[in-house]
């Protein structure tokens, strides 16, 4: 992921979705993927995102207003759902850095 900044609108958050416990790509044809974000106040957001390459496991999602309100570390972690059976993935994290103003 590129470098973020606070308050941006219409950044592409791009996110592979891996197995909790191997760290396997999740092929993603045929599934849908909630994106659970936890930002760093512990506020918890549920955005729906988009197959961008289904079958290497990567997700999209782009920023409306009051996503990345502020600045830290956020959290991410998909929620696959695949053959009707609802999976998590490997948690990752990423930066989201303030602005000068």
């Amino acid at each position: 992921m590129a470098d973020l900044q606070r308050n941006a609108v219409g950044s592409d958050l791009r996110f592979t979705c891996r197995a909790s416990e191997s760290g396997a790509v999740i092929n993603l044809t045929g599934g849908s993927v909630l994106l659970k974000i936890k930002k760093p106040d512990n506020r918890l957001m549920s955005k729906t995102a988009t197959l961008a390459d289904a079958t290497n496991g990567v997700v999209s999602y782009i920023t409306i207003a009051g996503d990345l309100d502020i600045a830290g570390e956020y959290h991410i972690q998909g929620e696959m759902t695949l053959s009707g059976t609802v999976i998590p993935s490997r948690e990752a994290t990423f930066p989201v850095l303030d602005n000068l103003y």
